[in-house]
């Protein structure tokens, strides 16, 4: 098993602390790489873009993070971008 992630985090005005560093995601396209990031690794902010064209795979790891109990989605901050025109 991986060595879990030492987090840094700020406390946002709701309370609750979000992680500093994030998984960046642009070069990932297995659902299991993410999986592994978040279980095994200790990501809880996972971030993404529609440009990468992976925001399913991306998704897929996430739910399957959550199916096996390692993590409630209230634990993991998920950050993506669209484009301009996009809105």
């Amino acid at each position: 098993m991986a060595q879990k992630v030492l987090q840094r985090a700020v406390k946002l005005s709701n309370g609750r602390e979000m992680p500093t560093m994030g998984l960046g995601t642009l070069f990932h396209k297995d659902p299991k790489a993410i999986e592994n990031a978040i279980v095994n690794v200790g990501y809880r902010n996972i971030d993404t873009a529609t440009i990468t064209m992976n925001e399913a795979q991306v998704g897929q790891g996430l739910e399957a993070s959550i199916k096996s109990g390692a993590v409630k989605r209230s634990d993991v901050f998920l950050a993506t971008k669209i484009w301009h025109n996009q809105y």
